[in-house]
């Protein structure tokens, strides 16, 4: 089925889930008392490096460029529009968007356990986390090497040439063309 909505739904709402827990934890972060140490100085810094990935994921997503193509054409009729051209913004967009969003995971993924040992977290938190992340893991790992990390543009428009994105190379580490 190609544009199926799912994936674009699920991928925006779970953004936007992200943010809102960001700006809780930002708004925590401002009114509790800041910890002493060179562990709480790493804490702070990966924080705000993801809130500041974050920032830059949301801007990019709003400036991302029009979709175009057969399922959106353009108000004039024609199927111009920046990803089904492919156009400098939009493979811009794609790389950024991704580098940012690979970088925001890896540092969450210090900053919440640093924030567990300076909050003295229980074991049970740290279980469930480790337990998450190595589910998550796996899931990513079995998708990738099963050729599941489809190129979007092919999930919306088809592996045909006569579509201008099938023409350059896919954007991102193990994208899978048909």
């Amino acid at each position: 089925m190609l544009d199926n909505p799912l994936w674009w739904h699920t991928h925006r709402s779970t953004q936007y889930a992200g943010g809102v827990v960001m700006l809780v934890a930002l708004g925590l972060a401002l009114v509790i008392p800041a910890g002493a140490g060179p562990w709480a100085g790493w804490h702070r810094l990966l924080g705000w490096s993801v809130a500041m990935l974050a920032a830059i994921q949301f801007i990019g997503g709003w400036l991302r460029g029009s979709k175009g193509g057969p399922t959106a054409p353009a108000p004039d009729g024609s199927l111009h529009g920046d990803h089904y051209d492919m156009t400098p913004r939009r493979r811009a967009f794609g790389h950024v968007h991704k580098v940012a969003g690979y970088v925001a995971l890896l540092a969450a993924m210090a900053a919440v356990p640093l924030g567990l040992w300076l909050a003295n977290g229980p074991r049970w938190m740290w279980i469930g986390l480790g337990a998450w992340w190595i589910v998550l893991l796996a899931t990513f790992a079995t998708l990738q090497y099963r050729g599941h990390a489809v190129d979007t543009y092919q999930a919306i428009w088809g592996p045909s040439a006569k579509h201008p994105g099938n023409r350059r190379k896919p954007i991102g580490l193990g994208i899978k063309r048909r």
